[in-house]
C-alpha cells in the first residue's frame, strides 16, 4: 500500500543564527595569522611556540571545524509528515529520526514551550519533559505516546499538525 502524505512542513534556522558565523569567522581569521606568523614570518605569538606541525595541525582542526559548522547551519532543516499510518520527524543533515505510528499516540494537542527550560534548547533531544525536535521557535504540537517519552514536534504551524495528525487518526480508524 502506498502512504498518502496528509501534511508536510519543512523548516529551516531562523536567519539570525547565521550572526553565528561571524565570530567563528573570527577565531578561523586568528588562527590563520597565527599559523603565517609561525611558519611563513617566523614570528613567535608565544614564548613557548608549538612546532610548525603543530600548528598546521590545529589549524586544520579549526578550519575543518568552522566549514563543517558553517554547512550544518546551511543544510538543516526540520521535516515533519503526516501520513495515514504514522507522524515522521527528520532533523537534516544530523541523524534525528522518528517515526511514531498513530496508534502509539495517545494525545496530542499545539502548544506553546519554553526551548531552553523544559528541553535544554533547540535541535533533537531528551528534556526534562520528553524528547523534542525543533529548529526554531517556540510553538509545536506535544505528542503524549503509550510507549516511550512525551514527543515535542515544533511547528510554525501547530494547528495544522495537530488537525493533520487528528484527521490521519481518523482515515487509520476508518479502515
Amino acid at each position: 500500500m502506498i502512504r498518502r502524505k496528509i501534511y508536510r512542513e519543512e523548516q529551516r534556522l531562523p536567519k539570525f543564527v547565521w550572526l553565528l558565523v561571524v565570530p567563528l569567522t573570527a577565531v578561523v581569521a586568528a588562527v590563520g595569522y597565527a599559523i603565517f606568523q609561525q611558519s611563513v614570518s617566523r614570528q613567535q605569538l608565544d614564548p613557548r611556540p608549538l612546532s610548525d606541525g603543530g600548528v598546521l595541525l590545529a589549524g586544520l582542526v579549526v578550519f575543518t571545524l568552522w566549514w563543517f559548522s558553517i554547512y550544518v547551519l546551511w543544510r538543516l532543516r526540520l521535516i515533519v509528515e503526516v501520513d495515514q499510518e504514522c507522524v515522521t520527524v527528520q532533523l537534516i543533515p544530523l541523524l534525528g529520526f522518528r517515526a511514531v505510528r498513530l496508534d502509539n499516540i495517545i494525545e496530542f494537542t499545539p502548544r506553546f514551550y519554553r526551548p531552553i527550560l523544559d528541553y535544554g534548547g533547540w535541535g533533537f533531544r531528551l528534556g526534562l519533559k520528553g524528547w523534542v525536535y525543533s529548529v526554531s521557535g517556540n510553538q509545536g504540537v506535544y505528542l503524549k505516546l503509550r510507549h516511550g517519552w512525551p514527543l515535542m514536534i515544533g511547528s510554525q504551524s501547530p494547528e495544522e499538525l495537530a488537525a493533520a495528525i487528528a484527521r490521519a487518526k481518523a482515515v487509520n480508524s476508518e479502515g
